[in-house]
C-alpha cells in the first residue's frame, strides 16, 4: 500500500510537532507526522509536573542505557527518551531557557549561514507566550506558555538566598546576552499542567485536514529513487507498509534514533554499515559521532530540618530555581548550570537517601568530550550502543569539581540554617581536589540533553547543511537535536523547538523561490 503526501515528519518530539503544526500552516500542503511512541498525551504522570521522574523507564521512556562509562568507573547510565507524543518534552524537566547568544553565533561563525542569534530569536520569539513578555527576547502570542514555579518550596526560597549570599546575582530571566545568575527558572507549565511540544503545538491543530498523525508506528528505513529520499518504509501492528511524499522527508527522530535511520539505510561510514551487511548508498563518516550531553552531578545532597519537611510536598517541577556559573572567571560565558531540586536527587551507589532532603546538581553546560551513537545490528529493535563518553575530556571533571565546590559554597550559607540538618553527600569529610573527584565519577549521570550527532556544517565529518538538507541525498532533511554542531549552554528541549520551527521556515522559502521561478518562467515562455 502506498499513500501520498507533500511531507513526512518523523518523530512527534520537540521539533517535529513544531515542524509538522508549521508546515501544515499552508491549507495546499499534506503532512503527514509519524510517532513510534503513544497517543496518550493527557496521562496524568505526564501532565503532572511534579510526576516526571516516574516517568524514567515507564511505559512513557525508550528504557534506554548508555555503554559503561570508563570516565565514570565503568557505570551503565539510564538515558531516557520520549516514547509518546511530545518524545522527551512529555517526560522532562520542563525548563525552558534557549542557550546563550554566543551558542548561535558560533553555529554561523562555523559556516552555519542563517544560524546566528538574531536570525533565530525571532523563531524563539514566536513559539511562546512568556511570562517576561513584552521583552526583546520573548514573545506573548505563541503557542507554548513559558512562566515560574508557583508558591515555590520554602527550600527553594533558601536556596535562592544562599546563593546570593555565596556571591551569585539573582536572576530570574537567562536570555541570550545574560545567562549569569541565580534564580526561578523558565519553564514550559500552564496553570499547573505541563506544556510539552505535543500539549502546546500538536493538539491544538490535530483537526487539521491536510495534517495526519500516526501513532505506535515505527519508521524502519528510508526509501530511495535513485540519490532521491521518496518515502518510508513503517512498521503498524504487524504490517509493513510503505509510504511515499512527492515533496521532502524531515527526520525529526533526535540525536538517537536520527542517526539511526540514516545508518539502517545505508547512509553513514562505510565500513561501519558493512559490519552489518548495510548496502552503502552515502559514505558520511560524521553519521552518529560527535554526540554531545550536559554531564550532571547527583549530588550534593543534604537531608531536611523536621521544620523543612513538614513546608508541604514537593511542588511544580521540583527543581525550581538554578544557577549559570563560571567554572573559571576568565571564561567569556557560563559553563556551568547548577540546578537545586527540593528532593533527594542521588546515584545508587551511595545507598539509600534520606526520606526529605534538598540537592544541589552541578551540570557541566560546555563539555569538551565527544562521544558517539553506533549500531550494534542491523536489526531497527535492537538496542544501539549509547556512548556520550561522560567525563571524556580532562578539562570536564576539572570543572564539575569546581561546580561541587560552589554547590558546598551555597550549602553552607546561613540562609539554609533553618533547613539543612546536615550534609549527606559527598560527606563532610571529603574536601580535597582529589576526594572531590573521585566523587564525581561516581556521581555523575546525564542531564540526559544528547545532540550533535548528525552535525550541520560543511566539512567532512558533517551530515547535513545550513539548510538541514542531508549531504548526498535529495529531498530528506533532518530537524533535531542531532543537527547542533556544538551543544548549546542550556536545556536542548527550546533550541529543539526552534529548530523544528527553522526546518519548515526552510521548506517555506524553498517553495516559495521555485514558485517564483515557475512564474518567472511561464512569463519568459
Amino acid at each position: 500500500m502506498v499513500a501520498q503526501y507533500d511531507y513526512i515528519v518523523v518523530g512527534a518530539g520537540s521539533a517535529g510537532c513544531v515542524a509538522a503544526r508549521a508546515l501544515s500552516d499552508n491549507p495546499d500542503a499534506r503532512v503527514l507526522l509519524i510517532e513510534a511512541g503513544s497517543p496518550n498525551t493527557g496521562h496524568p504522570m505526564i501532565t503532572t509536573p511534579a510526576a516526571w521522574p516516574g516517568l524514567i523507564q515507564s511505559e512513557f521512556d525508550w528504557g534506554a542505557f548508555t555503554v559503561p562509562q570508563v570516565h565514570a568507573n565503568n557505570r551503565v547510565i539510564v538515558y531516557p527518551r520520549g516514547k509518546v507524543l511530545g518524545g522527551s518534552s512529555a517526560i522532562n524537566g520542563m525548563v525552558h531557557v534557549p542557550g546563550h547568544r554566543a551558542d548561535f553565533d558560533g553555529w554561523a561563525a562555523a559556516g552555519n549561514e542563517g544560524w546566528d542569534y538574531d536570525s533565530v530569536l525571532p523563531l524563539f520569539k514566536d513559539l511562546e507566550s512568556h511570562a517576561k513578555a513584552p521583552s526583546p527576547y520573548h514573545g506573548s502570542d505563541g503557542p507554548l506558555h513559558v512562566g515560574y514555579a508557583v508558591d515555590p518550596h520554602p527550600v527553594t526560597l533558601a536556596l535562592l538566598e544562599a546563593g546570593v549570599q555565596a556571591g551569585h546575582t539573582r536572576n530570574d530571566d537567562p536570555t541570550g546576552d545574560n545567562l549569569l545568575g541565580i534564580g526561578l527558572g523558565p519553564v514550559a507549565i500552564k496553570n499547573g499542567v505541563r506544556q510539552s511540544a505535543a500539549i502546546s503545538h500538536l493538539l491544538p491543530v490535530m483537526n487539521r485536514p491536510n495534517l495526519e498523525v500516526r501513532t505506535a508506528t515505527q519508521v524502519l528505513k528510508l526509501r530511495f529513487v535513485a540519490d532521491r529520499c521518496v518515502g518510508v518504509e513503517v512498521l503498524h501492528n504487524g504490517v509493513r507498509e510503505v509510504i511515499e511524499a512527492s515533496g521532502e522527508i524531515v527526520l525529526c527522530a533526535g540525536a538517537l534514533e536520527s542517526p539511526r535511520l540514516l545508518m539502517l539505510s545505508g547512509i553513514g561510514r562505510a565500513e561501519h554499515l558493512k559490519k552489518f551487511d548495510i548496502d552503502v548508498r552515502v559514505d558520511l563518516m560524521g553519521v552518529g559521532e560527535n554526540m554531545q550531553d550536559h554531564p550532571l552531578v547527583a549530588g550534593v545532597c543534604y537531608e531536611m530540618t523536621d521544620e523543612a519537611a513538614a513546608a508541604g510536598p514537593p511542588r511544580n517541577n521540583l527543581s525550581e530555581c538554578q544557577l549559570f556559573c563560571k567554572s573559571d572567571p576568565s571564561l567569556g560565558t557560563p559553563d556551568l548550570q547548577p540546578v537545586f531540586p527540593h528532593v533527594p536527587y542521588t546515584m545508587p551507589e551511595f545507598g539509600p537517601p534520606p526520606a526529605h532532603a534538598f540537592t544541589l546538581l552541578p551540570g557541566l553546560v560546555q563539555p569538551k568530550a565527544r562521544g558517539n551513537v553506533k549500531l550494534q545490528s542491523a536489526d531497527p529493535d535492537m538496542p544501539l550502543a549509547i556512548d556520550p563518553n561522560l567525563l571524556g575530556h580532562e578539562d570536564d571533571i576539572r570543572a564539575l569539581v569546581r561546580g561541587v565546590e560552589i554547590c558546598l559554597e551555597i550549602g553552607s550559607q546561613p540562609a539554609l540554617d533553618s533547613v539543612r540538618k546536615r550534609e549527606f553527600l559527598p560527606g563532610p569529610e571529603l574536601r580535597s581536589k582529589p576526594e572531590l573527584e573521585a566523587f564525581v565519577r561516581n556521581a555523575v549521570s546525564s542531564y540526559f540533553h544528547p545532540v550533535g550527532t548528525c552535525k550541520m556544517g560543511s566539512d567532512a565529518h558533517s551530515v547535513v547543511g545550513s539548510d538541514l538538507r542531508v549531504h548526498g541525498i535529495d529531498g530528506l532533511r533532518i530537524a533535531d537535536a542531532s543537527i547542533m554542531p556544538r551543544i548549546t549552554s542550556a536545556n536542548t528541549n527550546a533550541p529543539s523547538m526552534m529548530i523544528g520551527a527553522k526546518v519548515a521556515q526552510l521548506i517555506q522559502e524553498g517553495r516559495a523561490v521555485k514558485s517564483t521561478s515557475s512564474d518567472s518562467a511561464r512569463v519568459t515562455a
